[in-house]
């Protein structure tokens, strides 16, 4: 598999994660845990740049192929 291939799907792995972690959210905020509420938006966002990062390196690597 190549790089750009790994990426992509370690992307949709994050993307995955983050809906997981949407779900926690309303759970815990139900149930008046918001300690941990707040542990899975520090989670989400820790994804979300790692997803960002990830498509930088991507479009890194169509800039280099073109």
């Amino acid at each position: 598999m190549d790089r750009k291939r790994i990426l992509e799907i370690d992307i949709a792995a994050k993307k995955a994660c983050i809906e997981d972690l949407l779900v926690a959210i309303e759970f815990y905020e139900q149930e008046k845990m918001y300690h941990m509420a707040a542990e899975c938006t520090w989670r989400i966002k820790k994804a979300e740049h790692a997803i960002k990062y990830m498509e930088g390196l991507i479009n890194n690597e169509c800039n280099r192929s073109s």
